[in-house]
């Protein structure tokens, strides 16, 4: 009863060694696996306890993968056989994010030994951090069938529904309500593709402006975007987005539109975020957008974001300072709650359009099945010249890789 008892808090904190706190838990993980090796009744405990098995053990649990694998490769070199060798090491090249090899040597244990569940749980995860979310949900599906015990249905689900998908297509109309006009209708449209999982590439229809502006609304202008982006995601520590469109003004004037993001990632699950835009126009006038913001978690489930953004008009005095401090809560089943309010001042050649803003949000993101997303979303902002208040609803349809 103490090994089973034992045996399952260890490999439910096996099971979050892929989470940004994956150090700790990787020695978290590999103690247990010294447990196991040495308690477990099923186990070869003749090739287990061998002193250099426990060493490559040790080393990998202090994160120094090279030095582990090294060990397990001798291992194997004198003993194929040896799958807790294997099962170390594919462990090992899992952590160092060399997943193709992982793999393979998951595969070799589990040709072996079918019911291993921690080689089925460890192939999971190593086809999820490679991008393939169809064959992660199917191995997830055999070690819960295996050892329903070590295995969190639910958490698999969240990590999952994370994954790059394939194809996406994401839809947002709404509501607005502005200097006594009303708008009603598409927001925003989108077609994305993930060539690699860590590349995205969109086509975007953006009509948000049209709805947005009382003097557009009144005079029933379409003035949406058309616009193509990409991100990039460079080995887990930086995020790059960059996006160019363009979209044509009352009085056949055309803008172009160009936004740029950089995104850092810290220990801890921090991320530093500064991004830009510039909109000029023919007429030679135009917007530019400068923000920047830190995103950090205060616990597993709550994270906070302060954001700095700073708005000019050029080819007038139009200027605004904006700060905004936002929250989100993830709850257990998949669903996020994210709130903020904002205050600043705009400066411009009009007095009525000079003074104080405030602003706040509210937006909810709940899962749809297996691995689509609905959003809610209302925004309020109470303007020199204007209060604006939006209500809108998105939905985003997902093809897995």
């Amino acid at each position: 009863m103490l090994y089973h008892s034992t045996q399952d808090q260890c490999l439910r904190a096996a099971n979050l060694f892929y989470s940004p706190a994956a150090n700790s838990v990787m020695k978290i993980f590999m103690t247990c696996l010294l447990f196991l090796i040495y308690s477990s009744p099923v186990l070869p405990s003749a090739s287990a306890q061998e002193p250099a098995l426990v060493e490559a053990l040790r080393l990998s649990s202090a994160g120094n993968q090279s030095a582990a694998l090294a060990i397990f490769d001798d291992l194997l070199k004198k003993n194929p056989d040896h799958l807790l060798a294997r099962l170390g090491r594919a462990y090992a090249r899992s952590w160092q994010g060399r997943q193709k090899e992982a793999q393979e040597d998951f595969a070799v244990v589990l040709q072996k030994s079918p019911s291993h569940a921690e080689a089925q749980i460890g192939m999971a995860y190593s086809l999820a951090w490679s991008g393939k979310g169809r064959a992660a949900r199917e191995a997830f599906s055999r070690a819960e069938k295996i050892s329903p015990r070590q295995i969190d249905p639910a958490k698999a689900r969240r990590m999952l529904r994370e994954l790059p998908a394939f194809f996406e297509v994401s839809l947002w109309g709404g509501a607005t309500a502005i200097a006594g006009e009303d708008g009603l209708g598409i927001r925003l449209a989108e077609l994305a593709l993930w060539p690699a999982q860590n590349f995205r590439v969109w086509a975007k229809y953006d009509n948000a402006l049209s709805l947005d502006n009382s003097v557009l609304l009144r005079e029933g202008k379409d003035v949406a975007a058309i616009s193509l982006g990409s991100l990039v995601n460079w080995k887990k520590h930086y995020t790059t987005r960059v996006e160019v469109g363009r979209r044509e003004l009352p009085n056949d004037i055309a803008q172009t539109l160009v936004q740029l993001e950089q995104v850092f990632y810290f220990r801890g699950g921090a991320a530093l975020k500064i991004g830009g835009f510039t909109g000029p126009r023919e007429d030679d006038r135009g917007e530019r957008l400068f923000y920047t913001g830190f995103n950090f978690p205060l616990t597993p489930k709550f994270r906070v974001e302060p954001v700095y953004f700073y708005a000019k008009t050029t080819g007038v005095e139009n200027k605004e300072n904006r700060f905004l401090l936002a929250g989100e809560y993830q709850f257990t089943n998949g669903w996020r709650l994210n709130a903020g309010a904002a205050f600043g001042k705009s400066n411009t050649e009009l007095p009525s359009t000079t003074g104080n803003l405030w602003a706040g949000h509210l937006m909810l993101t709940a899962p749809l099945g297996a691995w689509h997303w609905a959003y809610f979303l209302f925004r309020h902002e109470d303007l020199a010249a204007d209060n604006i208040s939006v209500i809108s609803g998105g939905i985003r349809f997902r093809v897995e890789r």
